[in-house]
This record gives structure tokens, sequence and C-alpha cells, in this order.
């Protein structure tokens, strides 16, 4: 089955990636970051048949794709390319990966002596639902999250999860949350700076925020060629990632190079 779907898969996502960088490529001609207009080639790659490339600013050292899709490009993406693979799959085996991801994340938690007993926990970038799933059963923790992918989305509240399609920016919190999850969505944000603000809505000056994606200095990473792909729109290692949180005044408890993340408001 998988070598009857693996070259028409390759196919279509390539023929898309080309239709989208022709009709919504966006070339960025400062930083997002510092507004630097001083940038290095840090590295290129293929994905599937498009060539991206990952540019370094020479002020402030972040890393990002350059150039990139546009939001409308990237809205394309997503509902189209990104998760195309699992029209052949059932999201069952996305809702596994999530739950063992959820349990990643709760060990690290543990282990830097977080306290998750029925706490509120809100995930952006929910999926299916799998990993607020694990600290529902496991913590009786109350969970909720947000997606943009209808299908997953549906697939979760069938799971009785609390899940709904949005953006956090048009999100309406009726609460604020003990523990807030960003497991692999900062690499996809194109302003973090006002996506990092907007958390404040969600959160209380005791909330602790979790932030992981994939580090630059982690070598599974390196090793997959940066995991460059046309969603990943900044590319992160603890420096540059230091920069932007502190930035947006939050404190790191605890970091690696994976990178994994445990933050709290800094007073």
């Amino acid at each position: 089955m998988n070598k009857i779907i693996h070259p028409f898969t390759y196919f279509y996502k390539s023929i898309l990636l080309f239709f989208l960088y022709f009709f919504f490529k966006s070339k960025k001609k400062s930083c997002n970051i510092c507004g630097s207009e001083s940038f290095s080639i840090f590295f290129t790659s293929r994905n599937y048949l498009k060539k991206l490339r990952i540019v370094e600013c020479n002020e402030c050292n972040i890393k990002f794709q350059n150039p990139q899709l546009s939001d409308n490009g990237l809205n394309i993406y997503y509902k189209y390319v990104y998760r195309f693979d699992y029209i052949f799959r059932s999201r069952d085996n996305l809702f596994k990966r999530e739950q063992r991801r959820g349990n990643y994340i709760i060990k690290y938690l543990i282990q830097n002596n977080i306290s998750l007993n029925e706490k509120k926990i809100f995930e952006i970038g929910a999926g299916c639902g799998g990993i607020i799933n694990q600290f529902k059963i496991q913590y009786n923790a109350q969970v909720e999250g947000i997606d943009l992918d209808e299908k997953t989305i549906k697939y979760g509240k069938h799971k009785d999860l609390n899940l709904k399609i949005s953006t956090l920016e048009s999100y309406i919190a009726n609460t604020k949350f003990d523990i807030i999850i960003l497991s692999h969505i900062i690499e996809h944000i194109s302003d973090l700076n006002s996506f990092l603000k907007s958390l404040n809505k969600l959160s209380h000056r005791k909330t602790i925020f979790y932030i992981e994606g994939p580090g630059l200095q982690n070598q599974k990473v390196v090793d997959r060629k940066f995991s460059i792909q046309p969603g990943h729109l900044f590319y992160f290692d603890q420096a540059s990632l230091y920069q932007i949180l502190t930035k947006n005044n939050l404190r790191i408890i605890n970091q690696n190079n994976v990178i994994q993340m445990i933050l709290e408001h800094d007073a």
C-alpha cells in the first residue's frame, strides 16, 4: 500500500509547493525580531522538490526561512499539504503519537517539580488533543485546546476533549490557565512578538509555560536537515530563543538544547 501511496504523495506535495511558492512567496527585507536588513545564508535544502533557504540575521543571529510563504500561502499549505498523508491513514495514529508526546512532556515537567494535579491546562496547536488527553486521564486536569485543522479537532471532540477551531489571537478565554503548552508551535509563527503578547489573556501571574521545538543544537534535528519545511518559519537554538522570550517578559526556569523550556512571567 505504501509503495502505491508514496510516489503519489511525493508528486502531489512537490507540485503544490511549487504552486504555493510561485504565487504566495514573501521575501523578507528585514528581520522580524530586530529589524536588521543584513542577512547571511545559514542553510539551503529541498523539501520534496522545492528548494528552501534559511538565513541568519547578522544583527541578532535569529535564523528564519527567507523567502517564505505569505499568510495566505501558509493557510493553503496547512489545509491541503501539511497533513495530507493522513488522508490515507487513521487519525488514531496521530492521536497515539500525540499521547506519547504528552507523556514525554509530563515527564519533563515532573522532573522540574511542576505540580500537575487538577490544573487548568491549555494547548495551542492541539491537533487531535492527544497531549492534553494524558494530563486529563493521569492528573484529572481541566484541559482545553485550539487548532486550525477541522478534522483533528473533530476527532478530539469524539474523545470528549474540549477543543475549538481558532487562532490564539481570536480565541476568547473564559478562564486563566495554570499551564500553557506550545509543543512545536513557535517555529510556525510569523509574528512572534505579537503572538507571545497574546498569551497574556490566557495566563495569570503564576502560569507555567512549556515550550518545545526543533532545536538547532539537537543532533536529530541537524541530521534531518534542520527539519526544514515550509511551515517552519523560524529556527532556534537556546540563545536566540532566550532573546525573544526575555524580550517578552518570560523568565526561563529550565531548558535544554532539544529544545524544551519551562517558563513563567518575569515579575
